[in-house]
């Protein structure tokens, strides 16, 4: 009997071991960060507060992240726009494009945002594709631009398809530090094969430069 007892002690205490054997890198990758597709739902948005009181085409931060943020618009129809938000945070280790857009028409209306290019001089510079999140573009209809302070409701309103997306830029920060310092073209790619045209302003473009993980790269602008 006492050897039995002994048996079960002994079992019992491998058992245990072994348990602790099997939390403790469980335990120890939960102090670690976590990485879902190179997203953190901490991360700021373009409707965030402080993002929208930032100004354009400079570097600010909002606790420990960087951002550059950057809108095209039409000047007739003030929602007809593309808004970028160019976002990195090193001790999260991410870095990452968030835009807003409506395209004018209805050729973009239920499809989703695939790709992102960049263009100068009409060579490709970089071509964004790593897609965090997309929803697909609702059409609306955006009334031509400001007249008297106000929208004029006589005028005639302007259709447009609106959406946003989110890309993961990890694997794109030695393009992007090396982008040319001038104003760049953007293509808009959607997944029915339409495309819209945008524009980069050369402050913007000089501003994403300036991220700390781009900037780190050292990378010469052409």
């Amino acid at each position: 009997m006492p050897n039995k007892n002994l048996f079960n002690f002994l079992k019992a205490s491998f058992a245990l071991g072994a348990a602790a054997l099997v939390l403790q890198p469980l335990v120890a990758r939960a102090d670690r960060p976590t990485l879902e597709t190179g997203v953190s739902r901490s991360l700021p948005t373009l409707e965030s507060p402080a993002v929208l009181k930032a100004p354009f085409s400079r570097v600010f931060t909002v606790g420990s992240v960087h951002m550059v943020k950057d809108r095209d618009y039409n000047p007739s129809a003030g929602k007809i726009q593309f808004s970028s938000l160019w976002i990195d945070a090193p001790e999260q280790n991410l870095t990452e494009l968030a835009v807003h857009y409506c395209a004018r028409g209805e050729a973009a209306a239920g499809a989703q945002l695939q790709g992102i290019s960049l263009h100068h001089r009409e060579q490709t510079v970089a071509h964004i594709d790593r897609v965090i999140t997309a929803e697909p573009a609702q059409f609306i209809e955006a009334y031509p631009g400001h007249m008297g302070g106000g929208f004029s409701p006589q005028s005639p309103s302007i259709g447009c398809s609106a959406g946003s997306a989110r890309f993961d830029l990890a694997t794109m920060r030695t393009a992007l530090a090396s982008l040319p310092a001038h104003t760049l073209q953007v293509r808009l790619h959607f997944n029915n094969g339409a495309t819209q045209n945008w524009h980069l302003g050369a402050g913007t473009v000089e501003a994403i430069k300036q991220l700390p993980k781009l900037d780190q790269s050292g990378a010469p602008a052409r």
